[in-house]
């Protein structure tokens, strides 16, 4: 996995959000990969998806519930489907030349256009979504 605080490719730990945040946090079961250098932190992986292959910073985390929040709610009230907006971000940020997954962006500059193309979005599908 590829350490953004390092900026390296390292060997991950992989522990659970109990290990990180305390027994008693919702996240406890979860899994989280951890680098063995600096103890930076992230989602290993949601939903039984494949593993995500950066460790972010925390300003990287926070950029990622930012731009999850504006994707999130395009699936939540049934605009498009997840696939469909990864299919969008995908094609609007990189051309269409490798998936789309929030949890693999790996920069700051990736992470604001991302954060830029999600709100983008956003507004696009829930303006006509209203005035329809």
């Amino acid at each position: 996995m590829f350490c953004v605080n390092c900026q390296k490719e390292v060997e991950a730990q992989i522990v659970t959000g109990a290990d990180i945040y305390g027994p008693r946090v919702f996240c406890r079961d979860e899994p989280f990969a951890m680098c063995p250098h600096c103890g930076n932190y992230g989602e290993y992986a949601i939903n039984k998806e494949p593993p995500f292959s950066v460790i972010p910073t925390f300003e990287l985390r926070k950029a990622y519930n930012h731009i999850d929040c504006h994707l999130s709610s395009l699936w939540e009230r049934q605009i498009m489907t997840k696939a469909e907006a990864e299919n969008l971000m995908s094609v609007r940020l990189y051309g269409g030349l490798h998936p789309y997954r929030t949890h693999e962006i790996r920069t700051r500059d990736e992470a604001v256009k991302a954060y830029h193309l999600a709100k983008q979005l956003y507004k696009e599908f829930i303006t006509d979504v209203k005035n329809s």
